[in-house]
C-alpha cells in the first residue's frame, strides 16, 4: 500500500486516526512502571472515543494512576459518532463542542466485585464534575497548556500534519510521553536532533507493516486492506507508523548481535563522504572501524549503549550520521550560505559534482501567473518561467477530493508539503521546472483558473478577501540546480505526496529524451489512442502508465522471440534519443487491431481483457483463422460449468492447452468414494496406495466430453496418472 492512506490525509487534513485497543496494550506493557502515581493527559483525542482513555481508565487502579485527564477538540469529526460510549449524556449537544474528562478515582459502581469500564461509565453519568466543557480543546490554547502542565505523561496520537508542533510543545514543557507517529518523522530537522541527543527514541511494539486505525464516517475507504468492521466503524490501514517516546524500555537496551564482516566488495564506500554503504541494519560488519550509512530503520533496533547517533556540526553545518563506530544516515546536509545537498553514492571513476537546493518562498499568485495548459505550449506558470510538466512527469492524476483537499489547506492556512523545483542551465525563457509538486501546482493553477470548485464555489464566486487569502499562500519550494543525472537520481528518492511513483514513472524519469516524451503522447494520456485502441483488451490507466509499461513489455517479448534478449527498462534505455516511438506505436497498434478483428469485444468482453496479446499475436496472425468455428467454441466454453477459469478461453482456442481453463478438479468426497470403491487399488499398475498418493483422473477425458462426475472418476498412482498426462 506504499503509505497511501497516510499521505492522503496529510494532504486533506484528514489524519483523525483513531488507535485500535490492541496497539495500544501491546505497547503500554512495557511502561507500567512509569505510571504508579502520576498523572496522565490523553489530548488532541476524544474522551467520547478515545482507546487510550478505555485504557487508562479501566487500569486506573491496576497502574496505580494518580488522574486521568482526556480532552476532546472543536471539530473532532469522530466525536461521538463511533462507538458512543456515553450515549445518555446532552444527546442534544453539538458535536463541535470540546470537552475534558478528569477522572481521579474508579470504584466498584455496580457492585459487582470487578471495576471496569462499567463502573467508569456510571461515574461519568452520575458526576457532573468529571465531563465539563472547554472552549476549544486545541492542544496549543492557554486552557490546554495548562492541562499539560498539571500531567506528568502524556500519551496520545496527535494529528500527524502537527507532529513537528506537538512534540516541540511536549519538550518546552519538558513532559514524559508516548505518542503514535510517521516514520518519517525521524527525518524531520525538528525531530532528528532529539533522536540524536537521545530525548527520543522508538517503541518496541511496532517494527514494519501496517496497522489498523478506525477513521471519521466520511472518510473514503479507496484502498486496499480498509473497510468496515463488524460494528460498523470505518478504518483504514495506514504503513510507516512508529511509536515515539521518552519514557525508557527494556528493549532499547538489548544488544545487537553483529555477524557479518567487511570486505570492500560486499560494502561499497561512498565517492563523496568517508563511509560504507549498509543495506540493512543485520548486514552491519561487526569488524569496520569507520563510519557506515544504515537504512533509517536501524532505529528499531538503536541500542543507545551499543550504537551513538553523531550529528556533526560547527556553527550552521549539520550533518546526520549514525553509531558507536561511526555509522552514517545515507543523506548529509551542509548548510552554508545555501543548503548543499549531497547523496552518498558508491565510488565510481568520474569525479562527483555536488547538487544544490536552495529554500525560496513563493506565492500561489506568482505560480498562476501566465498559467498555460495545452498540448501545443505543454504546462507552463510562473510567469512562463515554469515548466510544470517535463518530459518525465507523469499525467494528472489526482481525483477531485484530492484537488478540493489542496484549496482548503491553502484556505485554512495550514502547510502544504514542500515542493521541488530544478533549474535549467539550458532555457532562458523557462528556466524552472517541476521536480516534485507537480499535482498540487496543477490543483492550485486549475482553481484559480476556474477548472473546477470546492463546496459549489469556483474561485470567481469566492469573496475578495478569501481569493486573496489564496493568492497571497506562500509555498515553500527547494529550487534544486546540478548535473541530468543528478535530478533525475533525486527524483527517484523524493516521495509525491499521497500519490508514490510506480516503477514505469521512475524508469520514464530515468530515461526521459524524445522517446519517452513521444510515447506519452501515445500511451500516457487520458482518452490518448493507446486507450481508445486498447481499453477492452489492457488492464490499467493511461495517466498511471499502465499502457505504456505493457506497450513496452510486448515489444521487449517480440524482441526475444526474434532472438535479440531484451527487457522492457532495456528498451527504454536502448531507444532513449529515438526521435520518436513509433515502432513501439506501430508494433502495439498491430497486435490489437488484429485482436480487434479476430474477438469482438461485443461477444467477447469478458473474457478478453489482460491476455498476453503480443504473444497470440506473434504466433497466430500469419496463420488463416476459422472464426466462425472459434467463436462457437468460445460461446459453448464460458457456459461449461467445468472451465474454472474464463479468461483462459481464447489463449485455449488456440494453443489447445487445457491449462490456460483451469478445469475442475474432483472435490474430497468423491476422491475418497472412488479410492475406497477401488479397494485403495490403482486399476493400471493393481497396486495398492494412500490416498494421499493417488489422483483423481477423468476416464473419459474433458476434451472428449467427460465430466467431473463420480462416474466419470477413477483414482490413479500418481506414477500411472503422469504416464497417462504424457500420452
Amino acid at each position: 500500500m506504499a503509505n497511501k492512506n497516510l499521505s492522503a490525509a496529510k494532504a486533506a487534513k484528514k489524519d483523525e486516526f483513531y488507535t485500535q485497543y490492541e496497539d495500544i496494550e501491546r505497547e503500554l506493557q512495557h511502561y507500567w512502571q512509569h505510571f504508579r502515581g502520576k498523572t496522565v493527559l490523553c489530548n488532541c483525542d476524544d474522551p467520547y472515543e478515545s482507546n487510550f482513555f478505555k485504557y487508562f481508565a479501566s487500569r486506573f487502579n491496576q497502574l496505580g494512576l494518580k488522574k486521568l485527564i482526556c480532552t476532546c477538540y472543536n471539530g473532532s469529526s469522530i466525536q461521538g459518532t463511533q462507538l458512543s460510549l456515553f450515549p445518555e449524556m446532552n444527546p442534544e449537544e453539538p458535536k463541535r463542542i470540546a470537552h475534558k474528562l478528569v477522572i481521579t478515582e474508579v470504584k466498584d459502581m455496580n457492585g459487582d466485585g470487578a471495576v471496569d469500564m462499567t463502573d467508569v461509565e456510571i461515574l461519568i453519568r452520575n458526576d457532573k464534575n468529571v465531563l465539563t466543557q472547554l472552549q476549544t480543546g486545541d492542544f496549543r490554547s492557554q486552557e490546554c497548556i495548562d492541562l499539560l502542565r498539571e500531567a506528568d505523561i502524556v500519551v496520545t496520537n496527535p494529528p500527524f500534519s502537527l507532529f513537528r508542533e506537538y512534540v516541540a510543545q511536549l519538550m518546552e514543557y519538558d513532559k514524559k510521553f508516548l505518542i503514535i507517529g510517521n516514520v518519517n518523522a525521524i527525518t524531520y530537522k525538528e525531530i532528528f536532533p532529539l533522536i540524536r541527543e537521545d530525548k527520543i527514541w522508538i517503541g518496541p511494539s511496532i517494527r514494519s507493516g501496517d496497522r489498523k486505525f478506525s477513521v471519521p464516517d466520511n472518510y473514503p475507504l479507496n484502498a486496499a486492506g480498509c473497510g468496515i468492521d463488524t460494528n460498523g466503524n470505518r478504518y483504514i490501514r495506514v504503513k510507516g507508523v512508529r511509536w515515539f517516546t521518552n519514557l525508557d524500555h527494556n528493549k532499547r537496551h538489548e544488544f545487537i548481535d553483529l555477524v557479518c564482516r567487511y570486505s570492500p566488495e560486499e560494502y561499497p564506500h561512498y565517492e563523496n563522504y568517508d563511509a560504507i554503504e549498509v543495506n540493512k541494519t543485520a548486514d552491519i560488519p561487526c569488524n569496520y572501524p569507520g563510519v557506515m550509512g544504515v537504512p533509517i530503520t536501524f532505529l528499531d533496533k538503536y541500542n543507545p549503549e551499543q550504537f551513538e547517533i553523531i550529528w556533526q556540526a560547527s556553527g550552521n553545518e549539520r550533518t546526520k550520521i549514525h553509531h558507536k563506530q561511526r555509522r552514517s544516515w545515507r543523506l548529509c546536509y551542509r548548510k552554508r550560505q545555501k543548503i548543499v545537498f549531497s547523496c552518498f553514492y558508491p565510488q565510481q571513476t568520474s569525479p562527483t559534482t555536488m547538487m544544490t537546493i536552495k529554500q525560496i518562498d513563493v506565492t500561489v499568485r506568482e505560480i498562476v501567473d501566465g498559467y498555460i495548459n495545452n498540448d501545443e505550449q505543454g504546462v507552463r506558470g510562473y510567469g512562463g518561467r515554469l515548466d510544470i510538466r517535463p518530459p518525465y512527469q507523469r499525467e494528472f492524476i489526482y481525483n477531485d477530493k484530492e484537488q478540493q483537499a489542496v484549496i482548503n489547506t491553502v484556505m485554512k492556512g495550514y502547510p502544504l508539503n514542500v515542493m521541488y523545483w530544478v533549474k535549467r542551465s539550458d532555457d532562458a525563457e523557462c528556466p524552472y521546472e517541476v521536480m516534485d509538486g507537480q499535482q498540487r501546482t496543477l490543483s492550485l493553477c486549475d482553481y484559480v483558473a476556474g477548472k473546477f470548485s470546492v463546496d459549489f464555489k469556483g474561485f470567481f464566486n469566492l469573496t475578495p478577501d478569501l481569493q486573496k487569502r489564496i493568492l497571497d499562500y506562500r509555498l515553500t519550494v527547494y529550487l534544486c540546480e546540478g548535473e541530468a543525472s543528478e535530478k533525475l537520481e533525486w527524483f527517484q528518492t523524493i516521495n509525491i505526496a499521497g500519490k508514490p511513483l510506480n516503477d514505469q514513472e521512475i524508469h520514464n524519469a530515468i530515461y526521459a529524451g524524445p522517446f519517452v516524451s513521444d510515447a506519452k503522447r501515445h500511451f500516457s494520456k487520458t482518452n490518448c489512442g493507446a486507450y481508445r485502441l486498447g481499453k477492452d483488451y489492457v488492464n490499467g490507466s493511461p495517466i498511471r502508465q499502465d499502457f505504456l509499461k505493457k506497450a513496452l513489455e510486448w515489444m521487449a517479448q517480440h524482441e526475444t522471440r526474434l532472438g535479440k534478449p531484451q527487457t522492457p527498462v532495456g528498451y527504454m534505455a536502448a531507444h532513449q534519443h529515438d526521435p520518436n516511438a513509433n515502432n513501439l506505436w506501430t508494433y502495439f497498434q498491430n497486435v490489437l487491431n488484429w485482436a480487434i478483428t479476430n474477438f469482438d469485444p461485443r461477444k467477447f468482453r469478458k473474457i478478453m481483457k489482460g491476455l498476453d496479446w503480443a504473444r497470440l499475436y506473434d504466433d497466430f496472425s500469419p496463420r488463416t483463422l476459422d472464426l466462425a468455428a472459434l467463436h462457437a467454441e468460445m460461446s459453448r466454453l464460458m457456459r461449461d460449468s467445468e472451465v474454472q477459469r474464463p479468461a483462459g478461453i481464447i489463449p485455449y482456442v488456440l494453443t489447445r492447452d487445457e491449462r490456460f481453463l483451469d478445469l475442475r478438479a474432483f472435490p474430497d468426497d468423491i476422491k475418497l468414494a472412488v479410492w475406497e470403491r477401488q479397494n485403495h487399488v490403482c486399476p493400471l499398475c493393481h497396486r495398492e496406495f494412500d490416498i494421499a498418493l493417488m489422483e483423481g483422473d477423468h476416464i473419459t477425458p474433458w476434451r472428449e466430453g467427460g465430466r467431473t462426475t463420480e462416474e466419470n472418476c477413477q483414482m490413479l498412482c500418481r506414477e500411472c496418472n503422469r504416464r497417462k498426462g504424457a500420452k
